[in-house]
């Protein structure tokens, strides 16, 4: 069938092809013949394989065998008490960290743990000192904050990557530490709250506030027509006094009614007092009252609240009030006794009576004085009364739209919830819902595309290295790029069939794959590319060129973003990523592997065959003009019969 086609091509063609295809064959057959040949090319294309194979099986989960890495806990906590409850926080992290299988938790003393830690024995350790939960208690205590920390010792030494893993460990530690103190506090402080009813209460209580006020309200107008009528009956007593003092002239003169008016009057006098004692004791009930109101609702209010502040000014207003009262009182029962002595005076001094009349006329001057404070009293209470009145309104309305407050609906839907959901919500307030895009199952199918690359390229270098470039027996008039083409045919075959195996041994270690044949042509076609790069290096540069393939691989392992994303890495690499043929080759991979992305793989394969331009321009053209330089070189280093 071959042959048939090559008859239908032009004669030059037929050449070319004809000699590429004898040097092929020649090199098959010579390899075939000889067992210790073949041996070794069987060798070649699965050493590779081995090298990907173990990179990947080593990582395939190791995070799932963090539990080996011992890590000491030392707990010298001596605990305290928060919110009336022992708290250890100390033997609660020691309680979480026993039923902890991420690592070798390994329970000690301070000096054992240091100890082994230097000694590497240990990766790390952690230790909580003895005010550790102290601390904890100066959030809600008249102490100074200090905030709780613990020690943690680490061993860098022994290992680069367990650090790493030792620290996210013990960042954990520290998230569960705070999350169980949110959670205990949150729980005391609600649990109370549902103990003690304090919802239910709290809004009770506004409404006792609310009615207490407003029942003070209505003793106060009560009160003030108290003293509305007192006030009119004091004027009208002294209009009446007045009147009877003007009839004293007359008096003098009519003896026989003096006895009579005297008795009439001191029986005046004294109804007036008795009238003035009852008001007063009616109005220091009132006030007694409102003073124990207003007391009862100051034991309810936090002393900073505004609310509080007035209700203690009003309470001095009282106090003021009551004290003006008892003096108003004193005076009147002074006069009452002064104006009574001095009508018995007059009564049994008749014999006298210009002088008695006399005495009676300064009595009721006295009385009819007293009447006028009385009044003046009276209208000085109702000013009070009236102010005070109107701060209760103030009080009542500010009450009231405190309650009406999100706020404090809020606090008081919070304080009915479960003390539990209530912890456990505030301990962890945000959860994450994780939502893996291109999902892979395990830590080595995602290593895959990385060590199976790079297997690939280490198998060419090793081939290349094996196998012998330069052809001495090449057909008659074979030229340059006929022996070029001829001779890398045999070499991409090699490299194919490691690309080949290197795939099915990653398929039967259960690397992941969404499309496996793809996978494979993947990996073989990398193979070919990267064969291609380092046959035209070396057969441009011979020894130079190896080195040079060398060279190319250590700037991908470190750049390519196989192991690390290219983002971390020196802005010397981020710039030469895109150009490195391990670029389209592990995207490509991935693609298979985690799954597609529109043209995404496509658009990889074309990227990766386009790295075989300058490789061919180098094999077919430049070789040309450095065959002579290479001969020099191989020859200067045969001479030193150590490399060659």
């Amino acid at each position: 069938m071959l042959l048939m086609l090559l008859k239908l091509l032009p004669y030059g063609i037929i050449t070319v092809v004809k000699n590429i295809l004898k040097i092929f064959k020649s090199d098959l057959k010579r390899i075939f013949k000889n067992k210790i040949a073949l041996g070794i090319t069987i060798g070649v294309i699965v050493i590779p394989g081995i090298y990907a194979w173990l990179n990947i099986d080593s990582s395939w989960n190791p995070y799932d065998n963090t539990g080996n890495i011992p890590i000491a806990v030392v707990n010298k906590d001596k605990g305290t008490t928060i919110v009336g409850e022992e708290v250890n926080m100390g033997e609660e992290i020691e309680k979480a960290l026993r039923e902890n299988d991420k690592m070798k938790w390994t329970f000690t003393d301070e000096e054992d743990a240091i100890k082994n830690v230097e000694k590497s024995d240990y990766y790390g350790a952690v230790i909580i000192p003895e005010n550790f939960s102290s601390d904890f208690a100066t959030l809600i205590s008249d102490s100074e904050l200090k905030r709780p920390t613990f020690d943690f010792y680490i061993n860098n030494k022994k290992n680069p990557i367990a650090p790493i893993i030792v620290g996210k460990a013990i960042d954990a530690v520290q998230d569960s530490v705070n999350q169980t103190f949110v959670n205990t506090i949150a729980y005391k402080v609600v649990s109370t709250a549902e103990n003690l009813n304090v919802a239910a209460k709290g809004s009770n209580t506004s409404d006792n506030i609310i009615n207490k006020l407003t029942e003070s309200k209505s003793r106060i107008g009560q009160l003030r027509d108290i003293l509305s009528t007192t006030g009119a009956a004091a004027d009208t007593t002294g209009k009446s006094l007045t009147a009877l003092r003007s009839t004293i002239p007359v008096i003098k003169n009519t003896n026989g009614s003096v006895s009579q008016g005297l008795g009439d009057l001191k029986g005046t006098v004294k109804s007036f007092n008795e009238t003035y004692d009852s008001i007063e004791s009616d109005l220091s009930s009132t006030l007694d009252k409102s003073e124990k109101i207003i007391k009862d609702l100051l034991a309810l209010l936090d002393p900073s609240d505004p609310l509080a502040k007035q209700l203690s000014e009003q309470l001095a207003k009282i106090e003021n009030t009551k004290k003006l009262l008892a003096n108003t009182k004193n005076d009147l029962n002074n006069l009452y006794q002064r104006s009574s002595k001095n009508i018995d005076t007059a009564t049994s001094t008749l014999l006298n009576l210009n002088s008695s009349l006399d005495n009676l006329d300064l009595s009721m001057k006295y009385m009819i004085d007293a009447l006028s404070s009385g009044k003046q009293l009276t209208n000085n209470l109702d000013v009070v009364l009236s102010d005070f009145q109107s701060d209760i309104d103030k009080i009542i309305a500010t009450v009231k739209e405190a309650t009406k407050s999100e706020l404090y609906r809020s606090l008081v839907n919070l304080l009915q919830n479960n003390p539990s959901d209530v912890a456990d919500f505030l301990s962890t307030p945000v959860e994450a819902n994780r939502i893996e895009i291109y999902p892979v199952g395990s830590y080595g199918s995602e290593m895959a595309p990385f060590f199976s690359v790079l297997a690939c390229w280490v198998g060419c270098t090793i081939l290349i290295a094996l196998f012998k470039i330069d052809i001495k027996k090449a057909p008659r008039g074979a030229k340059n790029y006929q022996k070029f083409f001829g001779r890398f045919m045999l070499i991409a075959c090699v490299a194919i069939s490691q690309g080949l195996v290197i795939g099915i041994g990653d398929l039967i270690l259960q690397v992941q794959t969404v499309n496996w044949p793809l996978f494979l042509v993947t990996l073989m076609l990398s193979s070919v590319v990267f064969m291609l790069i380092i046959y035209s290096l070396t057969v441009v540069f011979g020894k130079i060129g190896q080195a040079l393939s060398i060279i190319l691989l250590v700037i991908q392992v470190a750049g390519s973003g196989g192991t690390y994303p290219i983002e971390l890495l020196p802005s010397f690499f981020q710039v030469l990523q895109p150009y490195m043929p391990f670029y389209p080759s592990m995207n490509a991979a991935r693609e298979t592997i985690a799954g597609f992305y529109q043209t995404d793989y496509l658009l990889y394969i074309i990227i990766l065959l386009c790295h075989i331009i300058i490789p061919l321009f180098l094999g077919l053209v430049l070789g040309r003009y450095t065959i002579d330089t290479k001969q020099k070189i191989q020859h200067k280093l045969h001479e030193t019969d150590v490399i060659g």
